[in-house]
């Protein structure tokens, strides 16, 4: 069958059962899609136009053969009526009204003008279908266009009236003919005096002869029927052109051919004999017969088989027409099996269909599958309902009767029947028929009513229910907001209103957050719609306590803790999310207030312990400074003491070499005694290393002045109120302390300072204190350097696989240096700028430098006070600035600005 499609109305989607819903299979299941599949494998294999329609006749279905039957090519039909469709099929509605109150109607063949004035023939069939309730809820029409087959039939019908009469006329006039021939040639033979007119009157009887075989043979050879002949041998020896269409064989392929090969080989000894049966019987036989074709079909042929008998008696033959019925048995077989499974599905509605007259006599019944066969359907037909059914009974089912037959519309009742002691309930759909005909539907309702009185029940209870829960939920001093399976917001209490301001309104779940002003728990930032509890229990999450904050218009901030879950049904599947939101706005202000008191708390221990801090370093320099400044005066007095003598050594000692050369160039033969005593001595060393160790004294002398000047000069301690200092003083007498870290030693080279002094005037400071900030950034840029260096060392050696002993692996392209810059600025400023180049500082750590008790150092090695100390001493000290600049692996530089006179004085 030729391969169509379909379109499908949305509410197809509920397929509709062909009986009640006692019936035990449906159409197909609902929401099953294999079962949308078998519907639609139904429609494509169904040898006609299918359509299905809901009560106003709107489409719900249709097939593309539907389409092209009634000529609606590609037009978009579902869900538009038949009518808009069709204006003028209204003679239809009272068919359709039938139909929809229970009715069969079917016609087996029915003309349809199309718009091109063309009539085709249709056979059509037209049913109700019932939903899942057993209600009626539309029709289905099933519709086959049989117009090829109708004018076939017309034609053949047509053709088989002729050629009987043309048969029946010509033989009859052939028979005339041959009398007539019979006749005159006696006459002839008798009467030969009259030789001359009997030549005449033969001459014209031949001719009329001729002209009558002429006329038998243009109808043997136009006829459409096959004419074939053959002798008692069963070799034919007659083909007209007909019987050449028919088998596809030409007339020189078959003559004197056995006919067996017309013949398939299961039925030739049934044709054989009803050929042996024509012989003996001398009559004429008609029989139907499959016969083979040229090219290899199966056909099925019609035979009006006569023999042939000759002047003496003796059949010689038989001649055979033949009429190709093949379609016409295949409409019939189809026909047949339309009308077989109409039948089967007639008997197994399982309900009881009656046909009544106007006066209610049953002119026919139909049982249902559950009949007591006891009560035959014989005892119904030919009695009325008053004979049968009780008066209140009868009456309501005449009344219906009446009602149907004089409005056309269909009549709805239900009554009750005892039946072996118990009540049973039934449905009666009366719908016309005919005339004074209607045709009645009646089912066993009496489980559906208790289903319905059970259902009613279940339903009351569920509304107390519903009713309770909703007055629970309603009055719950907790918000709680629910969603659907399709994300349709449908529970929103009062409590819920109340805080965001609003009625629960429906909108996609993208929008939540925005329509219902729903911010982070901070109360500032707008929460993202991924992050909305509700959405996320909605994808499946189980969601606890989530901080969050509701601003509604014209409301004060709320602060809510929320939890939700999805919700499952009794076979797990999600039927959508709730969500139980908590006021903690109290709770949000009261922790608030306790972490305000924790911070300040905090802050001022904080600043306890820095100021703590800041005595104990200040009491740790001051000690520093008076041990420096004792120190250093207490080894000033016995090096001015040495230095002071080492001019007058150095002239005594002169004075002795010159007297011991005077002695040599004047006794150069010494006394034995003194000579041993001088090389003993070996005294040409003393003459010439004793003027060296009075000169390297003389620099110790000077070197042990220079750092007694310099722990001066760092511990000021004669300074200790602002006044005018030179700051590269302060910073040269910090180098000369740290000298011994700068020098090189066994586990690095020395570190380089590069000094670029800029020309600055005397700056206004407490020098002490800012001496103690070069201190503490010259001993972080050391400690740094030193670090560097040797990570560097333990990662060479790793990556070498050897040792590194000497600190002179270290490339002469890079070793430990520290810059110290000094710039006078445009707006009466200072700036010291201490950098070198170890492995700097992370942006994490910049970000706390100057933090109190801050450190990078391991344990035990740093306090964390240094720079922290040396940041307030620059800032507040001397209202200037200290900050870094450092990348990681580009080393690090501390910039110091102070004004260059502070004004107001000490601050």
């Amino acid at each position: 069958m030729e391969d169509f499609s379909m379109q499908m109305h949305p509410e197809m989607a509920k397929p509709c059962p062909e009986a009640d819903s006692t019936h035990a299979e449906s159409v197909y299941p609902t929401g099953s899609s294999a079962s949308v599949e078998q519907m639609r494998l139904f429609i494509e294999y169904c040898p006609a136009a299918i359509a299905m329609f809901d009560q106003d006749m709107r489409y719900l279905l249709v097939s593309r053969q539907w389409q092209e039957y009634y000529g609606l090519g590609d037009r978009e039909v579902i869900g538009r009526s038949h009518y808009d469709l069709f204006p003028e099929a209204d003679h239809w509605r009272a068919i359709h009204q039938r139909c929809l109150m229970g009715a069969v109607e079917r016609c087996d063949g029915e003309s349809f003008r199309r718009p091109d004035g063309s009539v085709d023939w249709l056979r059509w069939e037209m049913r109700p279908w019932y939903d899942s309730a057993g209600n009626i809820g539309g029709l289905m029409m099933f519709t086959e266009l049989i117009t090829e087959r109708r004018s076939a039939e017309l034609s053949l019908q047509r053709i088989n009236e002729e050629l009987e009469d043309r048969m029946e006329a010509r033989t009859a006039e052939l028979q005339q003919t041959v009398e007539r021939s019979q006749t005159e040639i006696v006459e002839r033979n008798t009467i030969q005096r009259q030789q001359g007119e009997a030549e005449e009157e033969r001459k014209r009887t031949l001719q009329e002869l001729r002209e009558s075989q002429q006329r038998l043979e243009l109808l043997v050879q136009q006829t459409p029927i096959a004419i074939v002949e053959w002798n008692k041998n069963f070799e034919i020896t007659q083909w007209n052109p007909a019987a050449e269409r028919i088998f596809g064989y030409c007339k020189q392929e078959v003559l004197g051919r056995h006919a067996d090969f017309l013949i398939p080989e299961d039925t030739r000894a049934q044709v054989h004999q009803i050929v042996d049966t024509l012989h003996h019987q001398h009559a004429g036989i008609v029989n139907i017969n499959r016969n083979l074709t040229k090219d290899g079909r199966t056909i099925i042929c019609e035979w009006h088989n006569t023999p042939l008998v000759n002047s003496d008696g003796e059949i010689i033959g038989t001649a055979g027409l033949a009429l190709d019925i093949t379609e016409r048995k295949q409409a019939e077989a189809a026909l047949f099996e339309s009308e077989a499974r109409h039948r089967a599905l007639l008997e197994a509605i399982p309900d009881m269909l009656f046909r009544y007259d106007r006066n209610g006599v049953y002119l026919d019944f139909f049982p249902s599958i559950d009949w007591d066969p006891a009560v035959p359907v014989e005892f119904f037909l030919g009695k009325s309902v008053e004979e049968v059914l009780p008066a209140n009974v009868a009456q309501q089912i005449l009344s219906a009767i009446g009602t149907a037959l004089d409005t056309g519309n269909l009549q709805l009742i239900e009554y009750q029947l005892e039946l072996n002691g118990e009540p049973h309930d039934y449905e009666a759909r009366i719908v016309t028929s005919g005339e004074n005909e209607v045709i009645t539907i009646v089912r066993d309702i009496t489980e559906q009513k208790a289903n319905e009185r059970d259902r009613k029940a279940a339903e009351e209870a569920l509304r107390l229910e519903k009713e309770f829960t909703h007055v629970v939920i309603e009055n719950v001093s907790n918000g709680v907001v629910a969603c659907d399976a399709q994300g349709t917001l449908k529970l929103f209490n009062r409590v819920a209103r109340e805080w965001h301001g609003c009625d629960l309104r429906v909108v996609s779940p993208e929008k939540w957050t925005d329509l219902y002003s729903l911010y982070e728990a901070d109360g500032i930032t707008p929460l993202a719609t991924e992050k909305a509890p509700l959405l996320r229990a909605f994808q499946g999450e189980s969601v606890r306590e989530v901080g969050m904050s509701i601003l509604a218009k014209g409301q004060p901030p709320r602060y809510i803790l929320a939890s939700g879950d999805p919700l499952f049904d009794a076979e797990g599947h999600k039927i959508g999310a709730v969500v139980i939101l908590q006021d903690i706005t109290e709770r949000k202000r009261t922790e608030a207030q306790l972490k305000q008191q924790a911070a300040d708390l905090e802050e001022a221990l904080q600043e306890l312990q820095q100021a703590q801090a800041q005595i104990v370093q200040s009491e740790k320099m001051s000690s520093l400074g008076q041990l420096v400044a004792g120190v250093a005066h207490e080894i000033n007095n016995p090096v001015s003491f040495i230095f002071g003598n080492l001019a007058h050594a150095n002239k005594y000692t002169q004075d002795l070499l010159r007297l011991l050369e005077l002695y040599k160039e004047y006794h150069p033969n010494p006394h034995p005694a003194i000579q041993a005593e001088a090389e003993e001595i070996d005294l040409d060393f003393l003459i010439e290393d004793l003027p060296k160790l009075l000169n390297s004294m003389k620099v110790g002398a000077d070197r042990i002045q220079k750092i007694v000047a310099s722990l001066r000069t760092f511990s000021r301690m004669d300074e200790a109120e602002m006044k005018e200092v030179n700051i590269h003083d302060g910073i040269d007498s910090t180098l000369m302390i740290l000298q011994s870290r700068i020098k090189a030693h066994d586990e690095r080279p020395a570190i380089e300072i590069i000094k670029d002094y800029g020309d600055l005037p005397p700056v206004e400071c407490y020098a002490g204190q800012l001496n103690q900030v070069f201190m503490n950034i010259l001993s972080n840029a050391i400690d740094a350097l030193e670090e560097n260096f040797l990570s560097g060392k333990k990662r060479t050696a790793l990556n070498e696989g050897v040792s590194t002993p000497n600190a002179q692996l270290l490339t002469l392209n890079s070793p430990p240096t520290i810059t110290i810059r000094t710039q006078y600025l445009d707006n009466d400023c200072v700036k010291i700028s201490i950098a070198d180049n170890g492995p700097g500082i992370p942006k994490e750590m910049r970000q706390r430098l100057f933090d109190p008790f801050f450190t990078t150092k391991p344990v035990g090695k740093g306090t964390g006070m240094g720079l922290s100390i040396s940041y307030q001493i620059v800032a507040e000290k001397h209202r200037g600035s200290l900050y870094c600049l450092s990348e990681p692996g580009k080393g690090a530089e501390f910039v110091i600005q102070i004004p260059l006179r502070q004004k107001g004085g000490a601050v």
